[in-house]
């Protein structure tokens, strides 16, 4: 009688499929590689032509890494860096390899690698091609002049997370997905925007949805909150102070981000962009036809400033030129 065996026996390896068996994480590994191979690639290429905003940011890391100072110059602080994530990414980078130009490379050939094996658990959560689908994301992501462009920021970044979101949500793994979310309003806080279609749809694919919710909510609050509150108390705003330039005075005055004691980086910032408004003003005022030469016979002498105004009384501005603390808040 002829007996068939179709188990190998103890303490041997069955050679069908036992590859796939043993070592799971192979492909995932393979596709990180190809994506180190391909960060690495841009990097070389661009690393001779990186932005002005690119040399701000490795300023900044520079001056973290190398001398534990928050700030683009070594003689003052500042609170101007968008993606404080990138920077601190990058100043890590610095400490090891001494370059933050070098650093610059690192980071981007991890990001890439990070998006390569994050895009082939997205494809496999969605039940698409793995390899066809990392491959052409990959490709995208290597080959765009547009993100190209952007070598030294944060971009690179930010799509990586963003895509580690939607790959560990779809899964289920929501902290991971809130550590992810965190992290990606960390490196860039508009493309949290993109977090919300997320939140509003993802959660009600799967079991307990607003336990889900909660989950992924508190993680990212919890690795997103941090940094502003500090740089509240420590560089006197909640946000950059670039994005005092982005906004009108009007809009900008008298809101809560920023505290009464604003130290010196902060005012002198909002204290300049005030000045640059001033002479702006001034120089249309006098190139306009209402503004010329007096007839004769008329006074020419320049108008006595109000009583109460901001020049007749040093009171009314703050030690840098900036408004004081009552004057901000009744706006």
């Amino acid at each position: 009688m002829t007996q068939t065996i179709d188990a190998a026996p103890p303490g041997t390896t069955s050679t069908t499929g036992g590859t796939a068996a043993r070592r799971p994480w192979r492909p995932a590994a393979l596709w990180g590689l190809a994506g180190a191979l391909a960060g690495a690639a841009v990097f070389v290429l661009a690393h001779d032509a990186l932005g002005d905003d690119s040399y701000i940011t490795l300023g900044y890391a520079k001056q973290l890494a190398l001398h534990g100072h928050w700030g683009m110059l070594p003689d003052r602080p500042a609170h101007t860096a968008t993606s404080v994530l990138n920077v601190w990414l990058l100043a890590a980078v610095t400490v090891v390899v001494r370059s933050p130009v070098v650093a610059t490379g690192v980071v981007l050939a991890g990001a890439l690698a990070l998006a390569a094996v994050w895009l082939r658990g997205l494809a496999g959560a969605v039940g698409a091609h793995r390899g066809v689908t990392t491959a052409l994301g990959l490709g995208l992501l290597a080959t765009s002049p547009l993100l190209t462009s952007t070598v030294g920021l944060e971009t690179y970044l930010a799509i990586t997370l963003l895509v580690g979101v939607l790959r560990f949500a779809l899964g289920g793994r929501w902290v991971l997905a809130g550590v992810l979310a965190g992290a990606l309003v960390l490196a860039r806080p508009d493309m949290g925007l993109f977090l919300l279609p997320i939140a509003a749809v993802v959660p009600w694919t799967g079991p307990r949805p607003w336990r889900s919710l909660g989950v992924g909510t508190g993680a990212a609050v919890a690795v997103a909150l941090p940094w502003p509150v500090a740089s509240w108390w420590l560089l006197g705003s909640a946000l950059p102070d670039s994005l005092v330039a982005k906004v009108g005075a009007g809009a900008w005055g008298g809101m809560w981000l920023f505290t009464d004691a604003t130290p010196a980086p902060s005012c002198s910032a909002r204290a300049r962009w005030a000045r640059s408004r001033t002479s702006a003003t001034a120089r249309s005022s006098t190139s306009s036809p209402t503004a010329r030469t007096p007839p004769a016979g008329s006074s020419s002498a320049a108008p006595r400033p109000r009583r109460g105004s901001a020049r007749s009384s040093p009171s009314t501005t703050g030690t840098c030129g900036c408004p004081p603390s009552s004057s901000r808040s009744s706006r």
